[in-house]
């Protein structure tokens, strides 16, 4: 069996290739392959997170805000984002930012899950400054909506349909195009 070993100017090309930076076919080559393993990578772990998230039929959510406000899905005539987080979790501190933001122009309804009394979300919530309408979940209502990873973000159309589900990092302007989307 013969082997073929490269010509010493094709090692040099490589190299050269390789020392151009970001003009280099190899660069872009290298940088493509990488995200595309990184996107698969994310796909594969949110398709696991989101793995017990109901969807279909939003299920009947009634309860008493932190504010004593009652907070339901009954009767919507708008398309409502149901957010669930904890003030213990990081990324919720990312994304209940973004999540006040699209408070801002859509209907929110946010459950803190093992966040403490009333009280204490009313604190966490003043010294983050973000203001959305939230229920304490001492019921466990996530539970029955399959959460498991936090945080868990689901946009509920005018019918009361899950059209979207998330966990994890969102942006303000992709969970605003979500909202946007599930009007039409």
């Amino acid at each position: 069996m013969t082997k073929i070993h490269p010509k010493p100017e094709d090692d040099a090309t490589l190299i050269k290739e390789k020392q151009a930076g970001f003009t280099s076919k190899y660069f872009w080559y290298a940088r493509a392959k990488e995200l595309l393993i990184l996107t698969v990578v994310f796909s594969a772990f949110s398709a696991y997170l989101q793995r017990d998230m109901i969807d279909g039929k939003a299920p009947q959510l009634s309860a008493t805000g932190i504010l004593g406000e009652t907070l339901n899905l009954i009767d919507t005539e708008q398309p409502t984002l149901v957010y669930f987080w904890g003030s213990w979790c990081g990324y919720c501190k990312v994304t209940s930012p973004m999540v006040h933001a699209v408070a801002q122009d859509y209907r929110v309804i946010s459950l803190a899950v093992e966040s403490g009394s009333n009280a204490e979300i009313k604190q966490y919530m003043l010294q983050h400054d973000i203001d959305f309408p939230t229920i304490n979940d001492t019921q466990r209502i996530h539970k029955k909506w399959g959460v498991r990873a936090f945080p868990s973000i689901y946009i509920i159309d005018k019918a009361g349909d899950i059209k979207f589900v998330t966990t994890g990092l969102s942006s303000s302007w992709g969970l605003k195009l979500r909202m946007w989307l599930t009007e039409f």
